[in-house]
């Protein structure tokens, strides 16, 4: 056996070749970059402080994107980000950096990735920390694969740490859509440094471009638009505000040359796949039961919009070619292109008109004037039948036949046969988003409280009453109305409930529930105090963000508001009135509420009707809208006094 000393050479070269392949790794990952401009190094350098923007979590030092259309229609966007973070929420908003593409027409390429902790040290991302995903959603939806994210991690990233992403997403293959277009924010919340905005088209291509909400308006050369925007100070966001390209500066480009040529392309890519086939007919004819034509419509759209799993991709991200309507009844999911398809080939296979429109039902304004299909989030159906034109979103569940969520009032471009045209949504004039209670109240000498609540909804009420009950268990639907019961008083304890059939979506839900409170109202001497109940139902309610003096930015509620509370309350023998509210009534700009209140002998009749006739609340109508709720829910609106006879 040989001696251990003749492998003591070797054992030391292969360690001194470990450490020294260890520092060149080391050096190369953290050493001063040489390919960075002075003022790049200007700028880590001498970066602000958390302390300098107390309110921001990053930033942005720089960013500069330039999207190019080339002669031969493929286009790029060419990107660089140099983001400083002061908090770990900066750290975890951008140490995952996220970019969206299409794979089936673009590719990603990252040129420069990688985190500064100081000029002297610099880490370089790896491949291994770059990978493609699915996006959130889409891990059960095939056919939407096409649809990826390009994730790079920056795993030296620290709170305080500078990242640099530089990289271009371009076309592989001749783009979808044949214009170029798209709408950009030049302003968010974050502080900005720098930020320049290029967008350059072809000798001969007229662009037509759009500049509001206080943008500038770009410098040009030849057939180069340049924006360009230095320190901004950032901005504190108010609740409840509309998108922010409703109110922040936002850029709207196209090539487009008008609406109708936007609409050929997309009726092209629909006249193939809504051509119902013998599937279609089949599963037709297996769902039709009634004589009527219109309740023949309304049986096809409830199979689309309740057997067809919802896929929540906005309009476009998946592309505007659509699956064949046979492939989709197959799959049984769909986005909101695809069940207006399979809803369209349905209906045209049962011998109705039926045609796509595309609308915005997240706040969004269309801008007429720029052509293009990226302003639409979501498409709806106008079917004509027996001299009506009905519209339709299968996309919406567990809500009234008709009804349209955050769509009604908007317009939309309906694509016909022979056209395209801008029409305005239009629901049933049943419909409308109401909710309406009764009151019948009975209270005792000793402040306890019996009584019965009956609510009616409708609209977008109706549709959030449904969808938190219609499928629940009996267990949890008698637990969430022990919670509306308690309510209405501390304590309150459910006794009975009753409920309409919530699967018959042609009439609207309706609730009744008893409930029973021991000490309802206080006494105090000779004084029975109480103040009348406002809200019955948490999850028919929506916000109403009156919580600062002034608003900065526009308010958008969820929809519009009607709500009506009517109360009839017998007090106990022995005591009569001392106060009840005072009729009132106040209208305005945005709304209504009125008040009206009553006694005759032992019984309170006391009602409230709020209208809020408006979504959008512009800051100068704030005080406006915010007088009206602050009514609703002032305590003096509802404060009863009971004074005892015999003690006066």
């Amino acid at each position: 056996m040989k001696s251990n000393k003749y492998y003591w050479p070797g054992i030391l070269a292969i360690l001194l070749t470990g450490v020294l392949i260890n520092l060149m790794v080391t050096a190369a990952a953290f050493s001063q970059p040489t390919d960075l401009s002075p003022k790049f190094q200007e700028l880590i350098q001498n970066a602000p402080s958390g302390s300098d923007y107390p309110d921001a979590d990053v930033v942005i030092l720089y960013t500069e994107l330039k999207y190019t259309l080339l002669p031969d229609g493929h286009y790029s966007k060419n990107f660089h980000y140099l983001i400083k973070s002061f908090n770990y929420m900066g750290k975890k908003e951008y140490g995952n950096f996220k970019i969206q593409f299409d794979a089936e027409y673009e590719e990603v390429e990252i040129e420069t990735a990688r985190t500064f902790n100081g000029l002297d040290k610099v880490d370089n991302v790896d491949q291994n920390s770059i990978n493609i995903i699915d996006p959130p959603g889409l891990e059960r939806a095939s056919i939407y694969s096409n649809v990826k994210q390009k994730v790079i991690s920056f795993p030296s990233m620290q709170d305080t740490s500078v990242i640099e992403l530089r990289g271009e997403l371009r076309t592989i293959k001749q783009p979808e859509e044949p214009y170029f277009s798209n709408k950009i924010l030049l302003l968010d919340t974050n502080p900005i440094l720098e930020k320049i905005i290029i967008v350059e088209v072809p000798e001969n291509t007229v662009l037509k471009h759009y500049c509001g909400n206080g943008a500038p308006q770009p410098a040009v050369s030849g057939k180069s638009y340049r924006w360009e925007v230095k320190d901004h100070p950032g901005i504190i966001m108010e609740s409840g505000t509309p998108p922010y390209s409703e109110f922040l500066p936002v850029v709207y480009y196209s090539t487009a040359p008008d609406w109708d040529f936007v609409g050929s392309f997309l009726r092209d890519k629909f006249k193939s796949p809504v051509e119902p086939d013998d599937k279609i007919s089949a599963k037709v004819a297996s769902i039709i039961t009634s004589d009527d034509k219109v309740d023949q419509l309304w049986e096809i759209f409830y199979y689309v919009a309740d057997k067809v799993r919802n896929v929540h991709l906005p309009l476009g991200i998946a592309g505007y070619q659509p699956n064949p309507a046979s492939l989709v009844l197959s799959n049984s999911y769909a986005d909101t292109r695809d069940k207006c398809v399979l809803l369209i080939s349905m209906l045209q296979s049962n011998g109705i008109s039926a045609f796509p429109a595309l609308v915005n039902d997240a706040g969004n304004h269309i801008r007429k004037d720029i052509p293009f299909l990226d302003q639409f989030n979501k498409m709806l159906v106008v079917a004509q039948c027996e001299g009506q034109k009905i519209w339709l979103d299968p996309f919406t569940d567990d809500a009234l036949f008709g009804y349209i969520p955050d769509c009604l009032g908007e317009e939309a471009l309906v694509i016909y046969n022979d056209r395209a045209v801008f029409e305005t949504v239009q629901g049933p004039p049943h419909i409308k988003d109401l909710v309406s209670s009764q009151y019948d109240l009975e209270l005792n000498p000793e402040g306890g409280l019996k009584g019965n609540l009956t609510v009616s909804m409708n609209g977008y009420f109706d549709q959030r009453f449904r969808s938190n009950l219609k499928d629940a268990r009996p267990k949890q639907v008698e637990m969430e109305l022990e919670k509306s019961a308690s309510s209405v008083a501390s304590g309150a304890q459910l006794t009975d409930y009753d409920l309409s059939d919530l699967n018959d979506l042609t009439k609207p839900s309706s609730l009744s529930l008893g409930f029973e409170a021991e000490k309802y109202a206080s006494i105090q001497q000779n004084m029975l105090i109480f103040y009348i109940p406002t809200q019955s139902l948490d999850f028919t309610g929506i916000e109403l963000p009156i919580f600062s003096e002034t608003r900065e930015f526009p308010i958008l509620l969820t929809t519009t508001l009607e709500r009506q509370n009517r109360y009839t309350i017998t007090i106990p023998e022995g005591y009569e009135i001392e106060y009840i509210p005072e009729s009132k009534t106040i209208k305005n700009e945005v709304g209504s509420f009125e008040i009206n209140s009553d006694q005759r002998g032992q019984e309170i009749s006391y009602n409230y009707h709020l209208k809020v006739d408006h979504k959008r609340i512009d800051p100068e109508q704030y005080s406006e809208f915010k007088a009206l709720v602050k009514n609703l829910l002032s305590p003096k609106n509802r404060l009863v006094l009971l004074e005892a006879v015999d003690q006066k």
